[in-house]
This record gives C-alpha cells, sequence and structure tokens, in this order.
C-alpha cells in the first residue's frame, strides 16, 4: 500500500510540475517568439530600403518604433513616394495562440482626418475603413500574406462632385514557403471612374505570379530557378460621349535561370479591341495587337556582383557619379559581350482582314573571351554581330493608310515602289522584307545589296560612336 501510495504521489507530482512546465512555456513563449518575428519584421524592413529606391529613387521606407509587447507587439513603418509619407501601422500577434505558427502581422495605411486633403478624401471614400489592410501569417517554415481592401460604390470626391469613383475592392494571397518559392494570386473585380460624359473602365483584374522570391543574393547565386507572372484584364474602356476605346489585355513574363544564364521573355496582347467610330479605322473581328521582347543568355555571376555593387554604393547615403555606374557597369557590359547573347522583339497588329509584321533580331553567335576591354568588345562585336529586321504586312493593311491620304502615291504606285530591286515580294497579297546584317555585309531576301554595304560605316558608326 505505501509503495502504491508513493507512485500515486510521484505520478501526480509528475503531472503538476509538467502542468506548471507547460504553462510557464505558453506564458514565456510569446515574448520569445516575438522576438523571432521582430528579426524577421526588421530584416524586411532593412530588405526593402535597400530594394525600394533601386526601383525608383523616389522611394523609400524608414522605421518610425517598434513596441514590444508579451503577446503582441506594435510597429509604425513610413512609405515615402516623391516626398508624400504614407505611415503604416503593424499590429504583431505572437501569442498566447498563434494558428499554429509564429504570429501574424496585420498592416493597415494609418490615416488621420483633418491631417491633409488627400487623408479627407481617402477616409471618406472607403467611408472610415482601412482602404488597405494585409495580413502577413509567420509560419515556421512559410508566410501567408493575405491583402484586402473594402468596396467604395459610386462615392463622389470632395472637391469634385462630379466625379465618381466605383471600386470592387481587392482579395489576394500571397504565399512563400521554406525554399522561398512564391505564389501569388490577386484580384480586383471591378475600377470605374466617371466625371459627366467622361468614363475609364479597368474590369476584372487577376495578376498571378510563381517563382522564386528572395532578398538574399547570396542564395539566388546559388541555385537555379524559373517563374512566371501574368496579367490579365477583361476589359479596358474609356469613353467620351459616343466615342468609346476599349479593349482585352494580356501580359505574361518568364524568366529561366540554369545557375549559369539568365533568360527573359514577356508577352503584351490586346485583343477584342474597338476603336471610336470617327476614326473610322475598320477594324474587323478576331484582332490583335502583340508586342514581345526576349532576352537570352544574360550571365548570372557577373550580373549579381554588378547587383551587390550598386546596393554597396546606395548604402554609401549619396547619389553615385556616373563615373562610378560605369565603373560598375563595365565589367558586367564585358562579361555579357563576351558571350554569345541574343535580344529579340515583334509587333504583329492583325485582324480578320489585314495583318502586318515586324520583328528585329540581334545576337552574338560566336563567343570571344578574349575581348578584355570595352574598346576590344566594341571592335569584336562589330564582327560577330548578326541581326535581321524582318516586316511583312497584306496589301489590305494599306487600304487604311490609302483612305486617310497617309500614302505619298497611289496604293499600286506605292506597292510598285516597294518591289524595286527586290527590296520587298509580293505572295498571295503579302508583302513582305527581310534585310540581315551579317560578316560585314547586308543581305535583302537573301541577297546581297551593294547599295546597302556602302552605307555599313556610317551606321556602324552612330551605333557604337
Amino acid at each position: 500500500m505505501c509503495i502504491k501510495t508513493g507512485v500515486h504521489t510521484l505520478n501526480k507530482g509528475i503531472i503538476v510540475g509538467g502542468i506548471i512546465i507547460l504553462a510557464g512555456v505558453a506564458v514565456s513563449a510569446p515574448y520569445f517568439v516575438g522576438n523571432t518575428i521582430e528579426n524577421r519584421f526588421n530584416q524586411e524592413v532593412r530588405a526593402l530600403q535597400i530594394s525600394l529606391p533601386q526601383i525608383d529613387p523616389k522611394l523609400g521606407i524608414t522605421q518610425e518604433n517598434y513596441q514590444k509587447g508579451w503577446f503582441s507587439s506594435t510597429s509604425r513603418v513610413v512609405l515615402t513616394i516623391n516626398d508624400v509619407k504614407i505611415p503604416i501601422d503593424n499590429k504583431i500577434t505572437h501569442g498566447p495562440f498563434s494558428y499554429f505558427g509564429l504570429g501574424k502581422i496585420e498592416s493597415s495605411i494609418a490615416l488621420e482626418k483633418g491631417k491633409n486633403k488627400a487623408q479627407d478624401e481617402i477616409i471618406q471614400l472607403f467611408s472610415g475603413q482601412t482602404p488597405l489592410l494585409v495580413t502577413t501569417k509567420i509560419g515556421f517554415s512559410s508566410t501567408a500574406i493575405d491583402i484586402y481592401s473594402p468596396v467604395i460604390d459610386n462615392k463622389s470626391l470632395l472637391d469634385k462632385p462630379s466625379t465618381h469613383i466605383n471600386w470592387g475592392g481587392i482579395n489576394g494571397v500571397i504565399t512563400v514557403n521554406s525554399d522561398k518559392n512564391l505564389n501569388a494570386n490577386i484580384e480586383i473585380p471591378n475600377f470605374k471612374v466617371s466625371e459627366n460624359n467622361k468614363v475609364a473602365v479597368i474590369q476584372n483584374t487577376v495578376l498571378k505570379a510563381r517563382g522564386l522570391f528572395t532578398h538574399n543574393l547570396e542564395q539566388w547565386a546559388n541555385i537555379s530557378s524559373s517563374s512566371i507572372a501574368t496579367l490579365d484584364i477583361e476589359k479596358i474602356s474609356f469613353t467620351e460621349g459616343e466615342s468609346t476605346f476599349e479593349s482585352k489585355l494580356n501580359l505574361i513574363s518568364r524568366s529561366t535561370d540554369d545557375n549559369t544564364y539568365l533568360d527573359s521573355d514577356t508577352t503584351l496582347k490586346l485583343t477584342d479591341i474597338k476603336v471610336p467610330k470617327e476614326l473610322d479605322l475598320d477594324v474587323a473581328d478576331n484582332n490583335l495587337i502583340e508586342f514581345n521582347l526576349n532576352f537570352d543568355h544574360i550571365p548570372k555571376k557577373p550580373l549579381i556582383d554588378y547587383v551587390e555593387k550598386f546596393q554597396a554604393l546606395q548604402k554609401q547615403g549619396k547619389t553615385p557619379t556616373d563615373a562610378e555606374i560605369l565603373s560598375i557597369v563595365e565589367p558586367f557590359m564585358i562579361s555579357y559581350l563576351q558571350g554569345t547573347p541574343s535580344v529579340k522583339t515583334h509587333l504583329l497588329i492583325k485582324d480578320s482582314k489585314k495583318n502586318a509584321l515586324i520583328s528585329f533580331d540581334i545576337k552574338l553567335p560566336e563567343a570571344d573571351p578574349n575581348a578584355k576591354t570595352i574598346n576590344q568588345i566594341i571592335a569584336s562585336t562589330e564582327d560577330r554581330v548578326e541581326a535581321t529586321l524582318a516586316t511583312s504586312f497584306s496589301e489590305t493593311f494599306l487600304d487604311v493608310f490609302e483612305k486617310h491620304g497617309k500614302l505619298p502615291m497611289p496604293k499600286e504606285a506605292f506597292i510598285q515602289g516597294l518591289l524595286e530591286n527586290d527590296r520587298f515580294t509580293l505572295n498571295n497579297g503579302e508583302l513582305s522584307n527581310k534585310t540581315e546584317y551579317k560578316m560585314g555585309h547586308i543581305y535583302v531576301n537573301g541577297k546581297p545589296d551593294p547599295a546597302l554595304d556602302a552605307s555599313i560605316p556610317y551606321l556602324l558608326q552612330s551605333l557604337f560612336y
């Protein structure tokens, strides 16, 4: 009996002791978790202090204070845009229960009625609600960010009662996992501004992004990655009286990184285009305007070296001189042009009745690692560079220009002029030209062109000197 009683008492003591220890951990853990979150918060602020001025020198951010509490803390940071200061309040929760993670940060724009006209305008438009709330949930190995903005339902501006605003709000989610892989989805249902007979509408905007997200250049230098970002807008329209322009927009940007070279490709498309009737442009169905820009074979390590040196200059707190900028850009440009980079771009305009395409490619098909200075690079590039300018358009595309008196002569005479000297070819109603520069000579539609060859020295002089 005594042994049983002793064991029972011992078990009871262990349980009570465990409860006391757990209670102590539960009470003290939020404070130490708060330290961890504070460190992360400060790191992000410091990262923004470096990255924002790189986007635009007139952008900046400062931290005014960080008030640490046991279960929650507060901080105010000030975002500066063109000398306009925007205070942002942050409420940081790190206990006693933080959604089984480290905690969460609720960030909102701090508005004060009577402070200035801009703040008063925002306060009345959003009926006193926070115009933008960003909630960051910090996990042990990941971060989730919710973005929310309330709706504005046909509110007029204080200074301009004839101007009405409709805003569908914002709903967005951004997640970043332990490997710094980001996924983002942000939606804005609609935005409309109207004033008398003028109306601007942006409807159903969706932004999506996926890829690596890190401020750590050392981490980026040691990994391969790929990313994609898309922007879709169902309708953009501008109306004034009976005159309306309308279009659908799609933007896709991709980048790949094999840890040696970076490639980038961006395409912008406008479809379902409607133009004002008074322009009389005869835009047919299935219309499209497409612009593409592609960069290939950008050397990664020299690019990172350039960014690091540029950041070091910015940390000095002064505006870099042209000589300082040149000194850090030059090694990157030499490395870039030693290799085999290429740049491609094209513009396509078409509908069911007509089309026009212009494309330009320039590349260095062979590397030259022996060129070590800018002058050597210039001399080497002149010999190695290849460029192609290709143009094609349907005969019907010229009808628009002829109709509005933009051709210097009748359409048939204009076409005959293009066909002279085989500069353009005509095939099934399609006029086309392909002009190439390679091995120091110019070729038109695959044939040497002595007249254009004679102009090469003047062209190169304008490009390189």
